[in-house]
């Protein structure tokens, strides 16, 4: 059976919030560190008046630096999960 890797990342946060999910270097982030960071952005992207069905480009270097620095911003607005 064929899952989608949004279905498979929701499993992994429900069975295991606390493992490392992402590793670069000397950074990590757990499944729900992910989790938060995808709700984050989801919001943002909502408040910017993306709608479900439009596409949209991410670019994103330095994958977990860019992530904690995004996750600063929105934390910063009251952007919450």
């Amino acid at each position: 059976m064929s899952r989608h890797v949004c279905e498979l990342l929701d499993a992994s946060v429900v069975r295991y919030p606390e493992k490392i999910a992402l590793l670069q270097g000397k950074s990590s982030w757990t499944f729900a560190e992910i989790e938060t960071f995808s709700n984050r952005l989801a919001h943002m992207l909502i408040e910017q008046g993306v709608k479900q069905g439009d596409r949209v480009l991410l670019v994103m270097g330095k994958l977990l630096r860019e992530c904690d620095m995004l996750l600063r911003h929105t934390e910063g607005r009251g952007c919450v999960r």
